[in-house]
């Protein structure tokens, strides 16, 4: 017990991101057991944590004289029911401890175990702490996050707080985001399935597999319809960090909320070789960055590699008898393909003879 997949204490500047952590005690905890000292600066971002048997992320001192917890950003993680013990800690979701302060929480998927329901809660324990050594730090914020619990309604979920010195609980998000005064609670978060591929992803089994493992990350990766998809916060434009996938973090010009970013096959193949999955550079439908005389939505279509001459990869025409062949690679299912013909067409223009459509581009 006590012990957590990934622990940081009295530590700083410490990025951690892209972890994969379950039936751990607690899966990332952000502390200081020193107290004199501080953790802070820390991010935590795009990282799945799921099944532990107390809370996801448990940040702040144990008890009163332990140290402080500030300016940590938790944004992009999909916590996924923590908290399994067969007699549950409540510890909710996210735990926050004493002495938290100056930390936000941002885009986050937080789905509760169904034996607690508890999604992010402020609880200092420690009965012989004063009145003033339980209130939540200054600066708190949540915003845009999205939560659900696979049993009951929006009406059972919890939250707690210890603000203007005592405990306040509230089972309904309309309530926490307008009732706790002095916190700035979770503005533009909203509640519901988040549309996981999975609609309710499995626990692990007890010696998972690489390929389990492997599983377990694609049931948690988005639907194109997911309510996840483009609902994080507008004003987050990402240019170097990846998603639990290793895929660029903003593409259908937003931010999508948890550990994934949905890109569509298209987006991913401009990804994979720009890190530009919107376009832009040379990156859109109709560049050649290779000039290799084919242009990236073609090179798409054939599995070509934009970033590398490979002509001897692009559709061929030969005689046959009687007519004319077309040969060409379908590894795009999803791009239509047109053949035409014309009684008068010049030999500059034969290259026109086929044509590859998507999505309007």
């Amino acid at each position: 017990t006590s012990a957590a997949g990934i622990y940081v204490d009295v530590g700083t500047q410490i990025l951690i991101e892209r972890n994969h952590v379950f039936r751990c005690n607690f899966g990332v905890e952000l502390a200081s057991e020193a107290a004199s000292g501080f953790t802070d600066y820390i991010t935590l971002r795009c990282n799945l944590l799921h099944h532990n048997q107390v809370a996801g992320l448990i940040m702040g001192g144990y008890d009163r004289l332990r140290g402080q917890t500030q300016f940590c950003q938790i944004s992009g993680n999909t916590f996924y029911q923590n908290d399994t013990l067969p007699s549950p800690s409540y510890a909710g979701q996210i735990a926050l401890q004493f002495y938290a302060s100056h930390c936000s929480f941002r885009n986050n998927i937080v789905w509760a175990n169904y034996a607690t329901m508890q999604m992010w809660l402020h609880y200092p324990r420690d009965r012989l702490a004063t009145l003033v050594q339980k209130e939540i730090g200054a600066n708190v914020t949540l915003v845009y996050n999205r939560y659900f619990c696979s049993t009951g309604g929006i009406d059972n979920l919890e939250f707690g707080v210890f603000k203007n010195g005592e405990q306040q609980y509230h089972t309904k998000l309309d309530d926490w985001k307008t009732s706790v005064s002095g916190l700035q609670s979770d503005a533009n978060s909203t509640s519901g399935s988040p549309g996981f591929s999975t609609a309710t992803p499995n626990a692990p089994p007890a010696a998972p597999t690489i390929p389990d493992l492997v599983a377990i990350r694609a049931s948690i990766a988005w639907l194109s319809s997911s309510a996840a998809v483009n609902a994080g916060d507008p004003s987050v434009l990402l240019s170097s960090e990846k998603d639990l996938f290793g895929q660029s973090r903003v593409a259908g010009g937003r931010l999508d909320i948890g550990a994934d970013e949905n890109l569509t096959a298209w987006q991913g193949w401009r990804d994979l070789h720009f890190s530009l999955p919107d376009g832009g550079g040379d990156a859109d439908a109709g560049d050649d960055s290779d000039r290799d005389g084919a242009s990236n939505l073609l090179e798409y279509s054939q599995g070509m590699d934009p970033t590398r001459s490979d002509a001897e990869l692009l559709p061929a025409v030969s005689r046959t008898v009687g007519g004319v062949r077309f040969t060409y690679r379908k590894v795009a299912p999803e791009l239509s393909d047109h053949v035409r013909r014309s009684q008068s067409i010049s030999p500059r223009g034969a290259s026109g003879l086929s044509e590859h459509s998507l999505g309007g581009n």
